[in-house]
C-alpha cells in the first residue's frame, strides 16, 4: 500500500510502500485506507488501483515513470466507477522454474536458478513469461540467497544476489525489445529481501544488529539492477525492521522505494501474535522517523 503522511495534493515521494490481505483492517488504522492501493502479490492483484496502462504513454522523448510515480497516480485517481482496474505483479517464480525443469530444492527455491549457471536462461525466460502475461513488475530471484540455508559468506552472497539482480533486469530488457507494446506500460524490478533464517519463524530471526548487517549486504547488491526492495513474508515487526534499517543506512541518492508485506497467522496477526495494525503502525511510524520520504525530482 503506498502511504505517504503528506497531504495527497503534495508532489512527494514514499519511500516505504507497506502492504498487507486485510483491507478492513486498513481501515481501522487509517481514515484514507480506501482510497490508497492494496498489494496483493500471490494474488498477482493491486485491488482498487487504476491499471497503468490508462495512463498516458510516454513520448519516445520523455523517461518513463518511476514505481513511485506509477503507485501515486494510481492512489490519486477516483476508481469508485472503475473497480475492475488492476496493476498486477508476478507470480510464484520457484514453481514456474520446478514446472521447466530447474531440480526442485526447497531449500532455496528459485535460488537454484541463480546457483547454477545452466538455469540462468530459465530464469529470465521465467521473468520474461510474467510481463509477456501482463505482469508489470517482476521479482528478484534472491528470496533464498540467505545465511539461514547456508549462503554465509557475505562476499559469495554479494555476487549471487547481485546476479539475481541482474537476470532480472535483463529479462525486462529483452521484453521491451521484443515487444514494441510494451512502451505504454513500464515494467519493474523488484528485489526482493526475505526471511534470513526460515519463512514464518519469528522465534528464529537473527539478533538486531546481525540482522541488520545481512540485509545491508542485500540492499547494496541489489540496489543497482532493481527499482524498489520488496521486503516480503515477514513473520514480525522486528523481522521488518532490521530490513527497513537497512534501507535507511544507505546513502539517501542510493535508497530505493520499499515495499513491506508480512506473513500472518490464521487469526490474522503476525507471527509472533501481535497485531498487525499496530505492525504496520511501527512501519510507517519508522518511515517518517528516519527520512524514508524524498520529492520527487
Amino acid at each position: 500500500m503506498a502511504v505517504t503522511n503528506q497531504p495527497t495534493n503534495k508532489a512527494t515521494e514514499c519511500d516505504l510502500i507497506a502492504s498487507m490481505k486485510a483491507t478492513k483492517l486498513w481501515k481501522r488504522l487509517l481514515p484514507t485506507a480506501s482510497s490508497l492501493p492494496l498489494i496483493y502479490r500471490r494474488a498477482f492483484l493491486l485491488q482498487r488501483t487504476v491499471a497503468t496502462s490508462s495512463m498516458a504513454a510516454p513520448s519516445p522523448s520523455s523517461p518513463s515513470p518511476s514505481l513511485v510515480q506509477v503507485l501515486q497516480s494510481l492512489a490519486s485517481n477516483d476508481h469508485s466507477n472503475n473497480p475492475n482496474q488492476f496493476f498486477l505483479l508476478d507470480g510464484g517464480t520457484g514453481e514456474e522454474l520446478f514446472r521447466r525443469g530447474v531440480p526442485d530444492d526447497r531449500k532455496i527455491w528459485s535460488a537454484t536458478a541463480v546457483v547454477r549457471p545452466e538455469y540462468h536462461e530459465v530464469l529470465e525466460q521465467v521473468h520474461h513469461s510474467f510481463l509477456q502475461a501482463g505482469a508489470q513488475a517482476i521479482t528478484t530471484s534472491s528470496y533464498g540467497i540467505v545465511p539461514g540455508v547456508g549462503f554465509e559468506d557475505p562476499k559469495e552472497r554479494s555476487r549471487l544476489l547481485g546476479l539475481a539482480g541482474a537476470i532480472a533486469r535483463q529479462a525486462v530488457k529483452c521484453s521491451k525489445r521484443l515487444d514494441s507494446s510494451s512502451s505504454s506500460s513500464p515494467a519493474f524490478v523488484l528485489g526482493s529481501l526475505g526471511p534470513l533464517v526460515e519463512s514464518y519463524r519469528a522465534d528464529l530471526i537473527r539478533p538486531h544488529a546481525q540482522g541488520v548487517e545481512d540485509y545491508q549486504v542485500a540492499c547494496q547488491a541489489l540496489q543497482p539492477h532493481v527499482d524498489a526492495f520488496l521486503v516480503e513474508t515477514m513473520s514480525c515487526w522486528e523481522e521488518s525492521h532490521q530490513a527497513l534499517e537497512a534501507v535507511a543506512s544507505m546513502p539517501l541518492e542510493r535508497r530505493l522505494p520499499v515495499m513491506v508485506s508480512y506473513s500472518l497467522d490464521s487469526k490474522g496477526n503476525t507471527r509472533d501474535g501481535k497485531l498487525i495494525p499496530e505492525c504496520i503502525r511501527n512501519v510507517l511510524d519508522y518511515a517518517t522517523q528516519h527520512n524514508l520520504q524524498r520529492k520527487l525530482p
